[in-house]
């Protein structure tokens, strides 16, 4: 029975009908479809969250009624822009990555009547890097257009990370400032290209 499973992954391999598996196990992100939450505390496993504004009525939530992929999407509503302070909120994970490597971020999103509540900061995918001493960053960088309204369907941004010989390590994060309205994250995918 194992000689005949392992000669059909052989077979279904060469077809390219198993490229999804091969394909997740390359990804650098853990749980990056937000399927996983054990204990069951709303929060994607692997994932930390820092949403500044999410008192109500304004919340963070894992969906699963709207999703790109699996059957889950991280969702955030924003109702009142009044409770956040100058700054909104992110859930982010931090990634080993190797010196000098390129790496290709990639993620989903999807918008509904949003609306920033300045045009200097909207939301989108962000990254920070954490340097050999440990130190972070202060400014990060965009892994996705900055969106200031928005109002559409599932929608891909794609970007390549050169890293510099001093990082080791990559913040990616799912970042929001305030406004208004409703967005959807997904799918993200985080592999070395070079």
């Amino acid at each position: 029975m194992r000689k005949i499973a392992w000669w059909a992954a052989v077979v279904f391999a060469g077809l390219g009908l198993v490229t999804p598996m091969v394909r997740a196990a390359d990804n650098l992100l853990v749980n990056p479809s937000f399927e996983i939450d054990k204990d069951a505390n709303g929060v994607p496993d692997g994932w930390k969250v820092e949403w500044q504004w999410a008192s109500a009525p304004n919340r963070v939530v894992l969906d699963s009624s709207v999703h790109q992929e699996g059957s889950r999407s991280v969702r955030v509503d924003l109702l009142d822009p009044s409770v956040a302070p100058p700054w909104g909120g992110r859930m982010y994970q931090d990634v080993p990555v190797t010196p000098g490597a390129t790496y290709q971020f990639s993620g989903w999103l999807k918008l509904q009547g949003w609306q920033a509540a300045t045009q200097k900061e909207g939301l989108g995918f962000r990254a920070w890097e954490q340097y050999d001493d440990g130190s972070w960053n202060d400014v990060p960088f965009y892994l996705s257009d900055e969106l200031f309204t928005g109002d559409f369907d599932w929608r891909q941004f794609t970007t390549t990370i050169e890293i510099p010989s001093n990082v080791k390590t990559l913040r990616i994060a799912l970042w929001s400032n305030p406004g208004t309205g409703t967005a959807w994250w997904d799918n993200l995918e985080l592999v070395r290209i070079k």
